[in-house]
């Protein structure tokens, strides 16, 4: 049943107890102008940047397996479930009034359909202003978010969350919050309502946030063999890949956002990949997880081919040690790439043949002839025997499926990749004096060299919270600049991001945007960092197919289903944008 924003606000009153939308208070519009766009300065723009909350992951597995890796740590048995558990139930409850996105995207399209003529009840479309009223009050309960920094973004609703970050970084032109899928426990996104949600929010902030769509080669799997669906548009059903072309063709967004902390590597998986659960719970025999395996090798050469024929961007989870499902296989030993076996194991279970792939992290103990003694114990324990270098998903493993996919298509755009976190950014070491000390990170070390002959692996400055330490904050930034001078080449190949509101961000608040700028070289460089270069990366410039997809989504305010809602012949109720409608579209 239809309802106005400000009746949906009063109703949520009721229900912030806790969390989800905070009290009501009458403001004037005049109130929120700091949601409109910035005028007249540099372009900004947000590459990296979120609002998903409790309802778009399992809190159980996020904390127990990811945060705490409780079981790759041998705790007692039943703790990580324990943790798990209480997790699950802190995050019903904190988050009670949070909305579906499927709820969520319902609201906006009915605020998409409302006449602009009736100035008691604005559209949130007519300006900045109303969409921004969701926002700047006191999140009610046990945790309180103010006007200078948020730590509820998981126990908030979406639209709050984009209202609070236009009003938290008020001179970012263009934010790019990316939907993430860990695709694990028990609480999985529905891929289409989040498609639905992004998709609308573009709309109706007009242009201010454009998305980009998740990837888990997980999810496509289980869509493909389990579920039915089928990646083409003469399948009855349609998988997780269909629907991403379909949101970046026709629905407004501008990348692909893939999280390898699940397990999977972007190339030889048989090689590098993981199960997205550590070795305590993995279930699935040898076979299962090589028919795995090798089909994610596939839906990755599937996904890299199509972000060149469309010429767009995929930007990486690019951190070590951040929420890893399986650190253990993720950092362990394995056989090295040479010596990985490739012939598919033909037992169900238990011990393969000698020559048959098997996966050294599995809870099937190995007889000798496939693994040596020492190796095999530390393979269960997980050791480490590989170089950072070689980790899973590392930045070489990115460059070596980059150069796969333009060998493939020499003709088309080559492949761009965007690796967030400042690639692991810093790590605190103690010299011999026992003086803290801020190094680059393994990764961090290896991107340096690898962008002297790849310019087209990207970095990104999301979640550098280390720089905003009380006590060591002068030493990372210090690093940091010092990292720029003697690193050209990685300075020419950065862009600006938040990670907002992940915990370290949302906790540094609005502080970080100036923080961070100021930490970039003068002039030129800064302005390619803090946007120019992310309108070139993205194809947010003129006669670019990404601009020419967004020109037309914006003149045809389509649905999910690629219908229409333009109304040029009721102006009063058409949701069309123009392209004078966009404050960023002059700057580009």
């Amino acid at each position: 049943m239809p309802f106005s924003r400000r009746g949906f606000i009063g109703r949520c009153s009721s229900l912030a107890l806790l969390a989800g939308c905070g009290p009501s208070l009458e403001r004037s519009y005049g109130s929120y102008e700091v949601c409109n766009p910035p005028d007249g300065r540099e372009l900004v723009i947000d590459a990296h940047c979120h609002l998903l909350n409790q309802k778009d992951g399992s809190a159980r597995e996020l904390v127990a397996n990811r945060v705490l890796n409780l079981d790759e740590t041998h705790t007692a048995p039943g703790l990580d479930w324990m943790v798990g558990t209480l997790a699950q139930a802190l995050s019903s409850v904190l988050g009670v009034a949070t909305q579906s996105a499927r709820s969520e995207s319902n609201q906006i399209d009915y605020e998409l359909r409302k006449p602009l003529g009736d100035p008691h009840n604005l559209p949130a479309r007519a300006s900045g202003h109303d969409l921004c009223s969701f926002a700047d009050r006191y999140q009610a309960g046990l945790i309180r978010a103010g006007r200078d920094r948020q730590i509820t973004g998981f126990f908030s609703n979406r639209l709050r969350n984009a209202a609070q970050m236009m009003l938290l970084f008020p001179d970012v032109d263009l934010f790019l919050p990316s939907m993430v899928d860990f695709y694990e426990g028990r609480t999985r996104i529905n891929y289409r309502n989040q498609i639905a949600f992004y998709s609308n929010l573009a709309l109706v902030t007009r242009g201010r946030f454009l998305p980009l769509a998740s990837f888990s080669p997980e999810r496509e799997y289980d869509d493909r063999h389990r579920q039915g669906r089928g990646p083409r548009d003469t399948d009855s059903k349609k998988s997780q890949f269909w629907w991403l072309k379909h949101a970046i063709t026709n629905l407004g967004f501008v990348g692909v956002k893939v999280h390898p902390s699940s397990g999977f590597s972007p190339i030889d998986n048989l090689a590098f990949g993981c199960s997205n659960r550590s070795r305590r719970y993995e279930n699935k025999p040898d076979r299962e997880l090589y028919d795995r395996f090798t089909a994610y090798d596939e839906y990755m050469e599937e996904l890299l081919d199509f972000c060149k024929e469309a010429n767009v961007p995929i930007l990486s989870h690019g951190n070590i040690g951040l929420t890893v499902a399986n650190k253990g296989c993720m950092t362990g030993w394995r056989p090295s790439q040479a010596d990985t076996p490739r012939k598919r194991p033909e037992g169900l279970i238990g011990d393969p043949a000698k020559g048959e792939w098997f996966y050294p992290f599995g809870t099937a103990h190995r007889v000798p002839s496939v693994a040596e003694d020492r190796l095999e114990t530390a393979a269960l324990k997980g050791v480490n025997y590989r170089p950072p270098e070689d980790y899973t998903a590392s930045p070489k493993a990115w460059i070596a499926a980059m150069e796969a996919a333009d060998a493939r298509a020499p003709d088309l755009p080559a492949s761009r990749v965007i690796f967030g976190h400042f690639s692991g950014s810093f790590v605190a070491e103690r010299d011999a004096g026992g003086t803290l000390r801020a190094v680059p990170s393994a990764w961090l070390k290896s991107t340096a060299e690898l962008v002297r002959t790849n310019r087209n692996f990207y970095v990104d400055l999301s979640e550098l919270s280390n720089f905003f330490s009380e006590k060591n904050g002068a030493a990372y930034a210090e690093a940091f600049k010092r990292f720029l001078a003697g690193n050209p080449q990685v300075t020419r190949q950065l862009v600006y991001g938040s990670d907002w509101h992940m915990p370290g961000t949302a906790l540094v608040g609005k502080a970080y945007f100036g923080r961070l700028r100021s930490l970039l070289p003068k002039g030129e460089p800064r302005r390619q960092i803090m946007g120019e270069r992310a309108a070139d990366l993205f194809g947010l410039r003129p006669g670019t197919p990404n601009l020419e997809r967004l020109e037309r989504f914006f003149a045809r305010a389509p649905d999910i289903k690629n219908n229409p809602r333009a109304n040029p012949g009721d102006p009063d109720r058409d949701p069309s944008l123009r392209p004078e409608d966009i404050s960023w579209w002059a700057k580009i």
